[in-house]
């Protein structure tokens, strides 16, 4: 079974900083692990493995959602042995709902789901360094990418399908909504 993710697509001024912030890590600190892996800054709503890519793009294409503004609430820290840097979004009612919708209609097709996607654990946020990242750095950097911690929004403009393999996340297709 191949694994694969369903994230949000985003757009708007916040999503170009996250670009940047991904440029400036890897440009001045060699932090690139994440920018490298991932083909745009996203969040994730479920990950699993499933046996019908074909499937998992019909659910995609049929839900039909307006685009909706999300807040960030700042930088946020995973701290474990390899430290984790993300930008965390605001739960709002549009968010939760999105998650509820997607996590039912794909229930039955994602297997082996990461515990880290239901609803008790499930965290709105956008990573921006792992496991290249050390506890050691995290003051330059915030000082680097201090435009990050201005709340900002974002436009949720599309849900995005990822093929998720050792090495990286593969886009396989963008759902635009409405």
């Amino acid at each position: 079974m191949t694994k694969y993710a369903i994230a949000i697509g985003l757009s708007g001024k916040i999503y170009e900083n996250l670009i940047k912030t991904w440029k400036i890590l890897e440009k001045e600190k060699k932090i690139k692990f994440i920018s490298s892996r991932s083909p745009k800054p996203h969040i994730a709503l479920t990950t699993g493995s499933a046996i019908n890519e074909y499937k998992l793009k019909a659910i995609l294409k049929k839900i039909n959602i307006k685009k909706f503004k999300i807040n960030s609430i700042g930088l946020a820290l995973f701290i474990e042995k390899e430290p984790l840097l993300y930008l965390r979004w605001e739960k709002n009612k549009k968010l939760s709902d999105l998650f509820k919708i997607i996590n039912k209609k794909t229930d039955k097709l994602l297997k082996k789901k990461s515990k880290f996607y239901n609803s008790s654990l499930w965290v709105p946020k956008t990573t921006i360094a792992w496991k290249d990242l050390k506890y050691s750095q995290l003051n330059i950097i915030i000082k680097k990418i201090n435009f990050l911690l201005k709340k900002k929004s974002a436009i949720v403009c599309s849900l995005d399908l990822y093929k998720l393999t050792k090495n990286r996340e593969i886009l396989l297709d963008e759902f635009y909504l409405n």
